[in-house]
């Protein structure tokens, strides 16, 4: 085994000495500091201590333990990789479904969410977007489907651009309900395009939000990814942009009585 495998394995085969080594990387501490804060005894955190210190990771001065610039940078990668960790198996039920246009580093994932639908409540992706949309003020979304109740949430938020694929268009037109509501919409000066091709996943821009509904192979959604990550905004803004300028502007008429 080689010593940076060894260090590394030494690490990560305890969640405590990850959360040491974070610890001393924010501030110097003394080792009943750090047992106090880890729930571990003082000698668990004493051992610990001391392998850290053959790796170069900490130094002693006085009654404290301080991170040393290595270490430190072998704490700040640490808590990415397992981030990238967490990320990947909250992703993992849905993976194979997020468009191949979803480039976007999963280790920057950190507070990544999925709701998938189950068998005793199917309707549980649909239902967490127009929560989400519900408490946005402006709103923008690509979509192919309309949720139940997502209309309705939108209709209160302070601005809105959708784009809709015929489908959404013809769904939301032949609905006795939904038409006045999208009129009110259309009065409001709010922007409706529809897009005339083929689009396989739901997007959605809620405040700093970004959420992406999913279907699997037979259409049916299976899951909802929901992120507030920098790089899934600007990822869910290229996508945006990219529909919206293949759109044309919808004719209200299509929605009146």
């Amino acid at each position: 085994m080689s010593a940076p495998f060894e260090a590394a394995s030494y690490l990560f085969r305890s969640e405590r000495r990850v959360r040491v080594l974070e610890l001393l990387a924010g501030e110097p501490r003394t080792p009943g500091e750090l047992a106090a804060e880890t729930d571990a005894s003082e000698k668990t955190v004493r051992r610990a201590l001391g392998r850290f210190e053959e790796f170069g990771w900490v130094r002693r001065t006085g009654r404290h333990y301080e991170v040393t610039e290595p270490g430190r940078a072998v704490a700040d990668r640490a808590h990415n990789l397992l981030g990238t960790v967490d990320a990947a198996a909250t992703l993992c039920p849905v993976a194979r479904w997020l468009p191949d246009s979803f480039d976007v580093d999963v280790g920057d994932l950190a507070d990544v969410r999925v709701t998938v639908p189950e068998t005793a409540d199917t309707a549980a992706p649909a239902r967490r977007m127009v929560e989400v949309i519900a408490e946005a003020k402006t709103v923008r979304a690509v979509a192919f489907a309309v949720a139940p109740g997502a209309i309705e949430a939108t209709r209160h938020s302070d601005r809105a651009d959708l784009v809709l694929t015929p489908e959404a268009v013809t769904f939301v037109a032949d609905d006795p309900e939904l038409r006045p509501q999208f009129r009110t919409m259309l009065a409001a000066g709010w922007g409706v395009r529809r897009f005339d091709g083929d689009l396989a996943y739901n997007l959605v821009v809620a405040d700093e939000t970004v959420m992406v509904g999913l279907v699997n192979e037979s259409g049916a959604p299976s899951g909802l990814v929901e992120s507030t990550d920098e790089g899934v905004r600007e990822w869910a803004d290229e996508q945006f942009e990219h529909y919206h300028d293949r759109a044309e502007p919808l004719d209200p008429e299509r929605f009146s009585e």
